[in-house]
């Protein structure tokens, strides 16, 4: 893959359309992260034209690509042209209740998306409020990375003169509630072999000198 540099968001989200995911940080992959491709001085620097921090909530908020904690519990992006073959592919084919009845998801990752089961819109801040348990931030990194949830807002905190302050808390839903079940579930009847296969063929064409094994590693 050439090396990109990007400067400003709206280089963002043609950029992930057209490689389809794009990891926030460094990773497997060398060279291969939106950390990468910026000025590492506009990072975290409050300046939100320039700061790639705070792209990340813009992309979240637009509703053109998923963001969530994606990859090797890492934040990233990922198109709406991949999204389908990422859910079929983290979700095994499977609804989230047969994954729980295979082991893959603790009691407490369930009494997480019992939240969501009408869908909605909530914050970390709300979802640990209802649902706590042990893990709690693990449980809920494991879910996005299995698709299950993807961060689509986020707000401040505000003190009682109306003004915001500390970090920007993200809003967690549902990736069918956000993008729409027809869209998300695209590739649900097809098998899994299928959509690894084009998710590895995407791979192999942007990183043709990587291996397969980190290449398989990467869509793990």
């Amino acid at each position: 893959m050439k090396r990109r540099a990007i400067r400003r968001y709206e280089d963002v989200l043609p950029l992930v359309e057209e490689l389809g995911f794009l990891p926030l940080f460094p990773g497997r992959i060398e060279g291969f992260s939106l950390w990468e491709m910026t000025q590492k001085l506009a990072w975290f620097s409050d300046d939100e034209e320039h700061d790639p921090w705070f792209w990340r909530q813009l992309c979240a908020k637009s509703g053109k690509v998923a963001y969530g904690k994606f990859f090797n519990g890492k934040a990233g992006l990922i198109s709406l042209q991949c999204l389908p073959d990422f859910v079929n592919l983290r979700r095994r084919g499977q609804q989230f209740e047969t994954l729980c009845t295979d082991g893959l998801f603790t009691p407490e990752a369930a009494r997480i998306m019992r939240l969501f089961q009408h869908g909605g819109e909530y914050s970390t801040p709300q979802i640990k409020q209802h649902t706590g348990g042990k893990g709690f931030e693990r449980n809920l990194t494991l879910l996005q990375h299995g698709t299950f949830l993807t961060t689509c807002d986020f707000f401040r905190k505000r003190n009682k003169a109306g003004e915001e302050y500390g970090w920007s808390i993200g809003v967690l839903c549902k990736p069918e509630t956000l993008f729409g079940t027809e869209l998300v579930f695209s590739r649900f009847s097809d098998t899994l072999d299928a959509s690894y296969h084009r998710l590895m063929e995407r791979c192999r064409h942007l990183f043709p000198r990587e291996s397969e094994a980190a290449l398989a590693k990467f869509l793990e």
